[in-house]
């Protein structure tokens, strides 16, 4: 029976966070303060993760806050500083770019790490409208970062390269900015080969 309850308890949950990330799309400031509070209440580091994901997209204040707060709880945990460099570096609040670039100066990342590294860049990758800004700043930040960590971990720097796969597909813009970033990578004298072989394949 306390088998039962407890997975009644998580089931209701996974709900009630569902809905909030759902809700959240409203950009609504009630919203906003329902997971402010349920932050601030958390029983659960999901409960925590999911509602400091919410508000990483809210507001500079409200996100400023959270930031914080979960910084100094798990700064010393490095599985779940793994998901507060995720989290971040998915935003889709102004400015992104500039933050995770300050973020490799933080203490808790090291970029000899490789999960905390695809939890940083790898998650900046992803995020569509940052990585791919019509300005190229998002491709030249991840070329850089390939070139750098290509003499740390090649295979590291392989998985970054291969953001990039998705070229072909880009409108002419973005290709053309992407086509500068990716020849530059592969001018690289010291490049790996399997990194030259990945950006190769890209461009041909």
């Amino acid at each position: 029976i306390q088998n039962i309850k407890v997975n009644h308890f998580l089931s209701l949950h996974k709900r009630h966070n569902r809905c909030l990330q759902l809700l959240s799309s409203l950009e609504s400031e009630d919203v906003y303060n329902i997971a402010q509070e349920q932050y601030k209440d958390s029983i659960t580091m999901t409960d925590r993760i999911v509602t400091f994901d919410i508000l990483e997209n809210s507001s500079d204040e409200l996100s400023s806050f959270t930031q914080k707060d979960f910084y100094a709880k798990y700064k010393n945990d490095s599985l779940t500083m793994n998901k507060y460099f995720s989290i971040v570096a998915s935003s889709k609040r102004a400015g992104l770019l500039q933050r995770v670039i300050s973020l490799q100066d933080d203490s808790a990342y090291d970029e000899k790490v490789p999960n905390l590294v695809r939890s940083l860049i790898g998650s900046f990758t992803r995020n569509y409208n940052n990585f791919h800004a019509k300005d190229g700043s998002g491709y030249k930040f991840v070329a850089d970062k390939i070139i750098e960590i290509d003499t740390i971990n090649a295979q590291m720097a392989a998985g970054l390269a291969g953001a990039f796969k998705i070229y072909e597909k880009m409108n002419a813009i973005n290709k053309n900015a992407m086509k500068k970033e990716l020849e530059r990578v592969a001018s690289t004298q010291t490049l790996s080969k399997n990194v030259y072989e990945i950006i190769s394949k890209i461009l041909k």
